[in-house]
């Protein structure tokens, strides 16, 4: 892929394509990142009782049934049904589960999985987006969950994972609207409702720094009510293994296509009343069995790739920041996305706790996705924009949520373009998170790219003033299409460490991590490099919670191959193996689920140093 030489473009493009990439790209292991773990053995014992293990999927792409009992379209549909896949692959199919869930709960089981994080098709449930709940999709959602709790699975939901419905997008542009807010808010209030342990806060730091940024801000996590947990879930001297939680997404990224077509989703304000109608229902409904609920997947991305690129849907995007959009303003609406956004979330977490968390004693976060930075050289430029880039992609979100305001470099860099928090709102969203979730895959380089930044038209890249590159060895401009990305774990510890520090000791669940094959169809029953990846990022994880990151749970991604947003069919990352070929879809675990499940049974140990090879080499990390 060509790209242009200009400084802006060259940082927009070198962040949208990392994050295309991870959905495709297949993984490689690093010299330093073994170094760093290397001689680490641990068991499942090592990790705190409370601490769960699980896996996930999200509506769109393992459902499939995307025409049957009432489901109305999601933005994802449109998209993919538009041929904007590469393969021109839709979700469809799916994995099957609307059809196959009993049977993949038993898998769940039998893989002895502690937890387990999937979400919830606005469209399915409320098929026009606000009003009259579909019988057949709350039947659906409820058996999931009773199979679930039935076999002692912790239950993780997830509200929103980028499926908005198009109905709602037509009427007010979605997430560009206010009025997603209440209609959000009916699907969460359909869900909530029993007893059940919380979050606590781990341990005071006493450690060393894994990376050399400060923290922000003192005392402002606010902790909700009824959130603490001394102990396992289960009776006395049940073993981590024998139980599941379910950790449910309320939004992944689908979108109800009909309320797309309302409002254009996320750009209206009305978008906050109608994803809080959402979760009302959600709530109501599932939260006698659900205590883990996360509002949105991926804000930061949502806001980039579907407002500013327009590489996602609803593909909003304007020259020279984007191609092949018919509407959109990237100077503007990634912002005002990102914001009607936390507004929304937070809005559902004033709902759950002014009328659902006395009864059920759950608790609400939101997920964002996380790279690790590395400055690209020692100079002060580049030191700079590496703690820059932070703040655009984490601090965008989460010092909103924790202190209540963007980051003040965003605010300046930014100016009239990023919407500012009335004293209201302000109040509403800080400490609006019971925890926080993360995304994270892999680690990159930061150059400074802040040289002619005030040239020409100004993007939410251009203001980042940022170039991303995946090796020291890649260049922002020219041919850039690496055949494999990196593997760092010690990236994922220094994240870690960098929320412990800078969001005082909120907690955090790790909602994905995995390794994916692009273009192996088949991925070999035989994924010792899957098992590679895992160990060392889970090591990783270990290391992070000894040194006092406040690290609460450890997602896979995902339980089993599903249709991958922008791959397709052609990446796998599950841990079993779903025939795509064959139409009844059959299941076959591959060695990581053996792995695992061995793993989370405690009857085998993990030595990082004999599931790493040390000779290829990506990452040639600094002392921090």
């Amino acid at each position: 892929m060509a790209v242009s030489s200009s400084t802006s473009t060259c940082s927009s493009f070198s962040l949208l394509l990392l994050l295309l990439l991870l959905a495709a790209a297949p993984w490689r292991s690093g010299e330093a990142a073994a170094a760093a773990a290397r001689a680490l053995n641990f068991t499942r014992q090592d990790f705190p009782g409370e601490f769960v293990f699980g896996a996930g999927t999200s509506a769109y792409q393992y459902e499939g049934a995307t025409d049957e009992d009432g489901r109305s379209p999601s933005i994802w549909d449109t998209f993919t049904h538009a041929g904007k896949m590469p393969d021109k692959s839709t979700g469809d199919m799916g994995a099957g589960g609307y059809h196959k869930y009993k049977e993949d709960v038993k898998l769940m089981s039998d893989t002895s999985l502690e937890a387990y994080r999937f979400s919830i098709s606005w469209s399915r449930l409320i098929p026009r987006g606000r009003g009259p709940v579909n019988p057949k999709g709350l039947e659906y959602y409820n058996s999931l969950i009773d199979e679930l709790v039935e076999r002692g699975i912790e239950i993780h939901v997830t509200l929103y994972h980028l499926d908005f419905p198009q109905i709602l997008e037509d009427e007010y542009h979605g997430w560009l609207s206010p009025r997603v807010i209440d209609d959000f808010r009916g699907k969460a209030e359909w869900a909530l409702g029993s007893s059940g342990p919380g979050l606590g806060i781990g341990p005071p730091w006493t450690g060393p720094k894994c990376c050399p940024w400060p923290p922000k801000k003192a005392g402002a996590f606010r902790p909700a009510p009824g959130c603490r947990r001394s102990g396992p879930n289960g009776p006395p001297g049940t073993p981590p293994w024998s139980r599941i939680e379910i950790h449910v997404t309320l939004y992944h990224l689908d979108f109800p296509q009909i309320l797309e077509d309302e409002y254009h989703g996320w750009l209206s304000p009305r978008v906050i009343d109608d994803f809080t109608a959402y979760a009302d229902v959600c709530f109501r409904e599932f939260g006698d069995r659900v205590r883990h609920w996360t509002t949105m997947d991926e804000p930061n991305v949502l806001s980039i790739a579907a407002y500013d690129s327009g590489a996602f849907p609803p593909c909003r995007c304007s020259p020279p920041f984007g191609a092949n959009c018919t509407a959109g303003n990237s100077t503007v609406e990634p912002y005002v996305v990102a914001h009607n956004s936390i507004l929304a979330h937070a809005s559902v977490t004033r709902l759950y706790r002014d009328k659902y968390q006395a009864t059920q004693e759950g608790f609400v976060g939101m997920n964002i996705y996380s790279f690790w930075n590395y400055p690209f050289s020692s100079s002060s430029a580049d030191i700079a924009a590496t703690q820059r880039a932070l703040d655009f992609m984490v601090g965008w979100i989460l010092d909103p949520l924790v202190y209540g305001d963007y980051p003040e470099i965003m605010k300046k860099k930014a100016g009239s373009r990023i919407p500012s928090f009335t004293e209201e709102q302000s109040e509403l969203i800080r400490g609006s998170a019971d925890f926080i979730g993360i995304n994270h895959y892999t680690s990159v380089y930061i150059s400074d790219a802040s040289n002619g930044e005030t040239v020409g038209p100004r993007d939410y890249s251009a203001d980042m003033a940022a170039t991303f590159r995946i090796s020291r060895n890649d260049t922002p401009s020219g041919q850039f299409v690496p055949t494999r990305l990196p593997r760092d774990p010690k990236g994922l510890q220094c994240m870690l460490e960098y929320l412990r520090d800078t969001y005082q000791g909120i907690p955090v669940y790790i909602q994905e991590n995995g390794f994916g094959h692009f273009g192996k169809d088949d991925d070999s029953l035989n994924d010792t490099d899957r098992v590679d990846y895992l160990s060392s990022y889970m090591g990783s994880t270990l290391a992070a919670l000894r040194n006092g990151a406040n690290v609460k749970g450890y997602f896979v991604w995902s339980f089993l191959d599903v249709f991958e947003l922008l791959a397709g069919y052609h990446s796998p990352f599950g841990l079993h193996y779903v025939d795509f070929e064959d139409p009844n879809l059959p299941r076959q675990p591959k060695l990581s689920a053996h792995w695992y499940s061995k793993f989370l049974r405690g009857e085998i140990g993990i030595n990082i140093e004999s599931t790493i090879s040390p000779d290829e080499h990506e990452h040639e990390h600094a002392d921090q």
